[in-house]
Protein backbone atom coordinates (compact mmCIF):
# COMPACT_ATOMS: atom_id res chain seq x y z
CA UNK A 1 0.00 0.00 0.00
CA UNK A 2 2.68 2.77 0.52
CA UNK A 3 4.34 2.09 -2.95
CA UNK A 4 0.81 2.15 -4.56
CA UNK A 5 0.36 5.82 -2.68
CA UNK A 6 4.11 6.71 -3.32
CA UNK A 7 3.43 6.04 -7.31
CA UNK A 8 0.35 8.34 -7.09
CA UNK A 9 2.17 11.38 -5.44
CA UNK A 10 4.82 11.23 -8.37
CA UNK A 11 2.49 10.45 -10.78
CA UNK A 12 -0.01 13.39 -10.40
CA UNK A 13 2.73 15.49 -9.99
CA UNK A 14 4.23 14.20 -13.25
CA UNK A 15 0.96 14.06 -15.19
CA UNK A 16 1.01 17.70 -14.09
CA UNK A 17 4.68 18.43 -15.45
CA UNK A 18 4.12 16.90 -18.54
CA UNK A 19 1.15 18.91 -19.34
CA UNK A 20 2.33 22.41 -18.07
CA UNK A 21 5.78 22.38 -18.82
CA UNK A 22 5.23 23.19 -22.50
CA UNK A 23 3.36 26.72 -21.52
CA UNK A 24 6.82 27.70 -19.22
CA UNK A 25 5.58 27.11 -15.77
CA UNK A 26 8.39 26.24 -13.40
CA UNK A 27 8.71 22.93 -11.99
CA UNK A 28 10.94 22.26 -8.59
CA UNK A 29 12.23 19.74 -5.97
CA UNK A 30 13.12 20.21 -2.72
CA UNK A 31 14.79 17.47 0.05
CA UNK A 32 15.73 17.84 3.13
CA UNK A 33 16.82 15.98 6.24
CA UNK A 34 14.77 16.28 9.46
CA UNK A 35 16.76 15.40 13.32
CA UNK A 36 13.55 14.82 15.49
CA UNK A 37 12.53 13.60 18.71
CA UNK A 38 9.78 11.71 18.72
CA UNK A 39 6.99 11.40 21.20
CA UNK A 40 4.82 8.03 20.62
CA UNK A 41 2.03 6.56 22.23
CA UNK A 42 -0.39 3.51 20.87
CA UNK A 43 -2.62 1.03 21.76
CA UNK A 44 -3.91 -1.61 19.65
CA UNK A 45 -7.31 -3.55 21.45
CA UNK A 46 -9.80 -6.23 20.15
CA UNK A 47 -13.77 -6.37 20.07
CA UNK A 48 -13.00 -8.11 23.29
CA UNK A 49 -9.72 -6.90 25.31
CA UNK A 50 -8.75 -3.58 26.06
CA UNK A 51 -5.18 -3.08 24.43
CA UNK A 52 -2.71 -1.57 26.86
CA UNK A 53 -1.45 2.14 26.00
CA UNK A 54 2.05 1.81 25.24
CA UNK A 55 4.69 4.71 25.45
CA UNK A 56 7.26 3.18 22.84
CA UNK A 57 10.30 5.29 24.31
CA UNK A 58 9.60 4.53 27.96
CA UNK A 59 8.02 1.02 27.72
CA UNK A 60 9.72 -0.23 25.00
CA UNK A 61 12.65 1.88 24.29
CA UNK A 62 12.32 2.93 21.01
CA UNK A 63 15.37 4.47 19.89
CA UNK A 64 15.44 7.49 18.46
CA UNK A 65 14.95 8.76 14.88
CA UNK A 66 18.62 9.66 13.14
CA UNK A 67 18.09 11.15 9.79
CA UNK A 68 14.06 11.79 7.84
CA UNK A 69 13.57 12.31 4.91
CA UNK A 70 11.86 14.28 3.14
CA UNK A 71 10.95 15.27 -0.73
CA UNK A 72 8.63 17.64 -2.20
CA UNK A 73 8.57 18.26 -6.03
CA UNK A 74 6.12 20.91 -7.27
CA UNK A 75 4.85 22.11 -10.94
CA UNK A 76 3.81 26.42 -11.17
CA UNK A 77 4.73 29.33 -10.10
CA UNK A 78 2.00 31.22 -8.61
CA UNK A 79 -0.49 28.48 -8.30
CA UNK A 80 1.33 24.91 -7.91
CA UNK A 81 0.75 21.53 -7.65
CA UNK A 82 2.30 19.65 -5.05
CA UNK A 83 3.69 16.50 -3.71
CA UNK A 84 5.57 15.32 -0.62
CA UNK A 85 6.78 12.66 1.45
CA UNK A 86 8.44 12.07 5.15
CA UNK A 87 9.28 8.28 6.08
CA UNK A 88 9.97 7.64 9.83
CA UNK A 89 10.56 4.54 11.33
CA UNK A 90 11.92 3.61 14.77
CA UNK A 91 12.62 0.01 16.20
CA UNK A 92 13.94 -0.62 19.88
CA UNK A 93 14.67 -4.30 21.19
CA UNK A 94 13.77 -4.04 25.41
CA UNK A 95 12.32 -6.56 28.13
CA UNK A 96 9.20 -4.84 29.52
CA UNK A 97 8.19 -3.83 33.17
CA UNK A 98 4.70 -4.22 32.33
CA UNK A 99 2.52 -7.18 31.16
CA UNK A 100 1.48 -5.35 27.29
CA UNK A 101 -1.64 -6.18 25.90
CA UNK A 102 -1.69 -5.91 22.31
CA UNK A 103 -3.57 -6.85 19.73
CA UNK A 104 -5.39 -9.49 21.87
CA UNK A 105 -2.11 -10.82 23.15
CA UNK A 106 0.31 -10.24 26.63
CA UNK A 107 3.13 -9.62 26.41
CA UNK A 108 4.74 -10.62 29.38
CA UNK A 109 6.64 -8.85 32.09
CA UNK A 110 10.93 -9.35 31.26
CA UNK A 111 10.08 -11.32 28.33
CA UNK A 112 12.22 -9.24 25.70
CA UNK A 113 10.34 -8.05 23.00
CA UNK A 114 11.30 -6.63 19.16
CA UNK A 115 9.39 -3.09 18.72
CA UNK A 116 8.71 -0.94 15.22
CA UNK A 117 6.79 1.87 14.86
CA UNK A 118 6.59 3.49 11.08
CA UNK A 119 4.85 6.60 10.12
CA UNK A 120 4.70 7.44 6.19
CA UNK A 121 3.28 10.83 4.87
CA UNK A 122 1.68 11.29 1.80
CA UNK A 123 0.51 14.21 0.55
CA UNK A 124 -0.91 15.95 -2.62
CA UNK A 125 -1.94 19.50 -2.55
CA UNK A 126 -2.27 22.76 -4.29
CA UNK A 127 -0.39 25.87 -3.30
CA UNK A 128 -1.46 29.23 -4.31
CA UNK A 129 0.56 32.49 -3.67
CA UNK A 130 -2.18 36.03 -3.03
CA UNK A 131 0.67 38.12 -2.03
CA UNK A 132 4.06 38.04 -3.95
CA UNK A 133 6.29 40.75 -4.05
CA UNK A 134 10.23 41.73 -3.43
CA UNK A 135 9.77 41.61 -0.06
CA UNK A 136 6.95 39.10 0.90
CA UNK A 137 4.95 36.12 -0.24
CA UNK A 138 1.80 34.85 1.76
CA UNK A 139 -0.17 31.69 -0.18
CA UNK A 140 -2.73 28.98 0.92
CA UNK A 141 -2.22 25.18 0.97
CA UNK A 142 -5.10 22.87 -0.05
CA UNK A 143 -4.86 19.35 -0.18
CA UNK A 144 -4.50 15.82 1.23
CA UNK A 145 -2.65 13.88 3.92
CA UNK A 146 -2.21 10.06 4.24
CA UNK A 147 -0.61 8.97 7.43
CA UNK A 148 0.16 5.54 7.42
CA UNK A 149 1.25 4.28 10.94
CA UNK A 150 1.94 1.00 11.56
CA UNK A 151 2.98 -0.66 15.01
CA UNK A 152 4.57 -4.04 15.93
CA UNK A 153 5.83 -5.81 18.71
CA UNK A 154 7.15 -9.48 18.86
CA UNK A 155 9.09 -12.00 21.00
CA UNK A 156 9.42 -15.96 21.45
CA UNK A 157 6.38 -16.85 23.22
CA UNK A 158 3.59 -14.79 21.57
CA UNK A 159 4.78 -14.26 18.09
CA UNK A 160 4.24 -10.94 16.19
CA UNK A 161 0.85 -8.22 16.39
CA UNK A 162 0.64 -5.21 14.55
CA UNK A 163 -1.44 -2.63 14.50
CA UNK A 164 -1.83 -0.50 11.35
CA UNK A 165 -3.95 1.98 10.18
CA UNK A 166 -4.16 4.58 7.30
CA UNK A 167 -6.05 7.94 7.35
CA UNK A 168 -6.45 10.60 4.97
CA UNK A 169 -6.91 13.81 6.48
CA UNK A 170 -7.62 17.35 4.24
CA UNK A 171 -5.44 19.67 4.99
CA UNK A 172 -5.55 23.56 5.19
CA UNK A 173 -3.20 26.04 5.88
CA UNK A 174 -0.73 28.93 5.29
CA UNK A 175 2.80 29.25 3.96
CA UNK A 176 4.97 32.62 3.10
CA UNK A 177 8.63 33.96 3.28
CA UNK A 178 10.28 37.21 4.25
CA UNK A 179 12.55 38.49 1.84
CA UNK A 180 15.80 40.42 2.89
CA UNK A 181 18.97 42.25 1.26
CA UNK A 182 21.64 39.74 -0.60
CA UNK A 183 19.05 36.58 -0.92
CA UNK A 184 18.56 36.13 2.83
CA UNK A 185 15.12 35.81 4.05
CA UNK A 186 12.62 33.73 6.57
CA UNK A 187 9.81 31.22 5.50
CA UNK A 188 7.13 29.64 7.50
CA UNK A 189 4.49 26.85 6.67
CA UNK A 190 1.33 25.85 8.99
CA UNK A 191 -1.55 23.49 8.30
CA UNK A 192 -4.10 21.31 10.17
CA UNK A 193 -7.22 19.76 10.36
CA UNK A 194 -9.39 17.19 12.32
CA UNK A 195 -11.61 14.47 10.40
CA UNK A 196 -14.15 12.37 11.74
CA UNK A 197 -14.95 9.17 9.81
CA UNK A 198 -17.85 6.64 11.72
CA UNK A 199 -16.15 5.95 14.62
CA UNK A 200 -12.82 6.87 13.33
CA UNK A 201 -10.99 9.63 14.13
CA UNK A 202 -7.90 11.76 12.79
CA UNK A 203 -6.22 15.12 13.43
CA UNK A 204 -2.71 16.55 12.87
CA UNK A 205 -1.25 19.74 13.39
CA UNK A 206 1.83 20.33 11.31
CA UNK A 207 4.47 23.52 11.07
CA UNK A 208 8.19 24.79 9.73
CA UNK A 209 10.05 28.16 10.23
CA UNK A 210 13.57 28.87 9.16
CA UNK A 211 15.65 30.85 7.67
CA UNK A 212 16.36 30.84 4.06
CA UNK A 213 18.92 31.60 1.16
CA UNK A 214 18.28 31.82 -2.28
CA UNK A 215 20.89 32.39 -5.21
CA UNK A 216 18.90 32.18 -8.56
CA UNK A 217 17.29 29.11 -8.95
CA UNK A 218 18.80 27.48 -5.75
CA UNK A 219 18.28 27.73 -2.32
CA UNK A 220 19.28 26.40 1.20
CA UNK A 221 17.87 26.56 4.12
CA UNK A 222 17.32 25.28 7.88
CA UNK A 223 15.06 25.53 10.53
CA UNK A 224 12.85 23.79 12.79
CA UNK A 225 9.95 21.15 11.98
CA UNK A 226 7.03 19.69 14.55
CA UNK A 227 4.16 17.64 13.45
CA UNK A 228 1.58 15.88 16.22
CA UNK A 229 -0.64 13.21 14.67
CA UNK A 230 -3.34 11.80 16.96
CA UNK A 231 -5.45 8.83 15.19
CA UNK A 232 -8.37 7.21 17.04
CA UNK A 233 -10.31 3.62 15.94
CA UNK A 234 -13.29 1.83 17.19
CA UNK A 235 -12.75 -1.84 17.42
CA UNK A 236 -16.16 -2.96 18.66
CA UNK A 237 -16.62 -1.78 21.95
CA UNK A 238 -13.04 -0.73 22.90
CA UNK A 239 -10.75 2.09 20.87
CA UNK A 240 -7.59 1.83 19.09
CA UNK A 241 -5.26 4.84 19.31
CA UNK A 242 -1.94 6.21 18.05
CA UNK A 243 -0.33 9.44 18.72
CA UNK A 244 2.60 10.46 17.77
CA UNK A 245 4.75 13.94 18.58
CA UNK A 246 7.82 14.47 16.04
CA UNK A 247 9.89 17.80 16.42
CA UNK A 248 13.53 18.84 15.92
CA UNK A 249 15.62 20.73 13.53
CA UNK A 250 15.66 20.15 9.52
CA UNK A 251 18.04 21.20 7.28
CA UNK A 252 17.84 20.88 2.99
CA UNK A 253 18.16 22.30 -0.35
CA UNK A 254 15.98 22.94 -2.97
CA UNK A 255 15.94 23.86 -6.69
CA UNK A 256 13.46 25.48 -9.26
CA UNK A 257 13.69 26.12 -13.44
Amino acid sequence: MGHNRLFLVLGLALAALAGSARAGTLVGVEAKFWHPEVDAEVKASTAAIEGTEIDMEDDLDLDSADSVPYLKVWVGGSQRLVGSITRLKLEGDEAPTVNIQFEGETYQIGIEVESILETTIYRVAWEGDWIDTDTVRLGTILGVDIFDTKASIENAVVGKEEFDEDIPIPVIGLQGEVRLPHGFGAYGEIAGLYIESGDDTGSFVEFEVGAKYTYRWFSAMAGWRQIDIDIEVEEGSEEDEAHLGIGGFIVGVSAAF
